[in-house]
């Protein structure tokens, strides 16, 4: 578990805790994932209860971060395992770096209550830093209309190497999609 400095920074809660998610915290981020969707629409096409619940406990999640402040779960990041099939932005770069060993960050998310505070570039970097020292590199997509979500991995140094279509089955619909690569160095 990672804490934070005691000592204020700028856009920064000194009481936060950023700390791997454990079974407890699902009932709270299913309820911040609900407030999420409906200023967002993201996930797309993940409307109900039993459907959040599916997308946080997936089996593809290898780990997950949560952001914790006054004992309740109001961010999460994830890093899923490299499908080639379900993933863009894995289909993309095995074509670029077939040997590369990757991984996905993914399942981002900020109640929007909370936002505005560097939370989702904290869970960002403990998600870099941990597959880093695993000697795995990270890939993204996200799409072209969450300018929010773009800029962020932007400016935390990530690099956009292809686009792509997304097709929610869920709503019928493609989507245009940018995919990213984490810097080689992490923070």
């Amino acid at each position: 578990m990672q804490r934070m400095p005691s000592t204020p920074t700028p856009n920064i809660r000194p009481h936060v805790l950023i700390r791997r998610r454990t079974d407890q915290d699902i009932a709270q981020l299913i309820s911040c994932l609900g407030r999420v969707y409906e200023k967002d629409g993201y996930p797309t096409g993940i409307t109900g209860v039993e459907e959040r619940r599916q997308f946080l406990d997936s089996d593809s999640i290898l780990h997950t971060w949560v952001a914790e402040s006054n004992h309740q779960a109001i961010a999460q990041v994830s890093i899923c395992k490299a499908d080639v099939e379900d993933n863009l932005a894995v289909r993309a770069w095995r074509k670029k770096s077939p040997n590369d060993e990757v991984a996905v960050l993914g399942r981002l998310f900020v109640d929007p209550d909370s936002r505005g505070s560097g939370l989702a570039k904290q869970l960002v970097n403990q998600a870099m830093q941990s597959a880093s020292a695993n000697g795995v590199r990270l890939v993204l997509w996200v799409l072209a209309k969450h300018e929010g979500a773009t800029r962020l991995y932007e400016q935390l140094g990530w690099v956009q190497f292809d686009t792509a279509v997304f097709h929610s089955k869920t709503l019928e619909k493609d989507f245009d999609a940018l995919c990213f690569v984490a810097p080689e160095s992490s923070p």
